[in-house]
């Protein structure tokens, strides 16, 4: 009887936890981002109403790779990324690959171009609606992408908070 009791009580904890689970994801920090391919990242966002993150480089753009290193593989930015956003990476310079906008096939690079990029890395931030929020040209330091991500998370800037007021912290987002 004994033995039938714990594993009844085994039995509800591992319930629990696999609801806990469920409900609130894994409770180990992520280690990758889960980039999505640009027209698969557009559905995804319209089907969760999650803002999108298209990042543009290119594999000869130093500060690109210094991005992947330094700001992508930090778990803190990771989580933020792959919970609230997302995440589309485009190489400019691939050739054969097509994005479909508007039933028209377009290159990464003429996508970057519609978007006024001019130097790598460039970051878009669009809403799951696919309207322009933001673009942001060059490396980003942790001490201000990661405050950025809770900003446009936050609709921060639908609130007449200015971003410099958010980081400042002269102003909430409410």
């Amino acid at each position: 009887m004994k033995k039938f009791k714990r594993s009844i009580a085994a039995g509800a904890s591992l319930f629990l936890l696999s609801l806990i689970l469920s409900q609130y994801g894994p409770i180990y920090p992520e280690s990758v981002i889960r980039w999505q391919k640009y027209n698969t990242g557009r559905k995804k966002s319209e089907r969760t109403k999650k803002p999108i993150m298209i990042f543009f480089y290119s594999e000869w753009c130093i500060y690109c790779k210094k991005m992947d290193r330094e700001i992508f593989t930090d778990s803190e930015i990771i989580g933020k990324i792959n919970r609230n956003f997302i995440p589309i990476r485009l190489d400019v310079n691939k050739r054969g690959k097509s994005i479909r906008i508007s039933n028209k096939r377009i290159s990464p690079e003429q996508l970057f171009s519609m978007m006024n990029g001019s130097v790598l890395p460039y970051l878009v931030f669009l809403d799951h609606k696919g309207s322009l929020i933001t673009t942001i040209p060059g490396f980003l330091e942790k001490r201000i992408f990661s405050p950025l991500l809770s900003y446009i998370d936050g609709i921060c800037y639908n609130k007449d908070v200015s971003f410099e007021d958010y980081l400042m912290g002269s102003k909430k987002c409410k």
